[in-house]
């Protein structure tokens, strides 16, 4: 029998159930440690958004939907977004109040738990302010080695303070020290993940340290390096997918 989810969930109607996963989403945030009854917020390309009881927050990554290839593409945009979110604590108040506070990334699970944000959302008719704020930012996250999120107009809430506020900040870029020191930890190794890397991941991170060797953003010989070790990655990666797919269809 189904589980009913009218008691979990308080605005059941309002979910999109032909994205698939909705339950599994649910529930991931309730381990996460989300207080029921939630209410659902919204889905984007990498997860679904709760808020609870508690007025916490829970991004779920969509690993568990059954769109082809969402799998591991949704939960390095999430884990990605998790980890921009950590570092911009180390702003200054001025702009630090305007970057939705994340609360903990819950790896095992692919979840961020954050603050939840009620208020007014961006608009079109906000988007030069907002647009404004978003390269003030971008100007702070530049020397910690992160590139801005995506703009969106509903990426921000003004919340009840009339301060707006960035929470969602998707589709983020490491570079610099930031990228080379990442790509160290893939190559080497130490990268610890729910969802490890494909050969697709692999390639786009020796493009990207090619990029900042050239920009000399990282130490040409270093760059290189990474490059070469990163495609032998992609290479091994790779063959690994062919031997698992002529597995399952011998």
């Amino acid at each position: 029998m189904a589980k009913d989810y009218s008691k979990i969930v308080l605005n059941p109607n309002e979910i999109p159930m032909w994205f698939g996963g909705f339950e599994t989403a649910v529930e991931t945030a309730l381990a996460a440690g989300a207080v029921p009854p939630i209410s659902f917020l919204g889905i984007g390309m990498s997860g679904w958004v709760f808020c609870d009881q508690s007025n916490m927050a829970f991004k779920v990554a969509r690993v568990h939907d059954n769109a082809p290839g969402i799998r591991q593409y949704a939960y390095r945009l999430i884990e990605d977004e998790a980890d921009f979110l950590t570092t911009a604590r180390q702003l200054p108040e001025k702009i630090r109040k305007h970057i939705v506070r994340i609360h903990e990334w819950k790896s095992d699970l692919g979840v961020i738990k954050k603050a939840c944000v009620w208020g007014k959302t961006g608009a079109w008719s906000d988007a030069s302010h907002l647009h404004d704020l978003h390269m003030e930012i971008a100007e702070a996250m530049d020397p910690l080695g992160w590139g801005p999120p995506e703009f969106k107009e509903d990426s921000y809430i003004l919340d009840s303070n009339n301060v707006w506020v960035l929470v969602d900040a998707g589709f983020v870029n490491r570079f610099g020290k930031r990228l080379a020191d990442y790509a160290e930890d893939v190559v080497q190794g130490r990268f610890k993940t729910l969802i490890p890397l494909g050969y697709s991941e692999a390639s786009d991170l020796a493009f990207a340290v090619k990029m900042d060797g050239l920009d000399k953003r990282i130490p040409e010989d270093q760059a290189y390096r990474l490059f070469l070790e990163l495609k032998d990655l992609e290479d091994r990666l790779m063959k690994e997918d062919v031997a698992r797919l002529s597995k399952s269809l011998a």
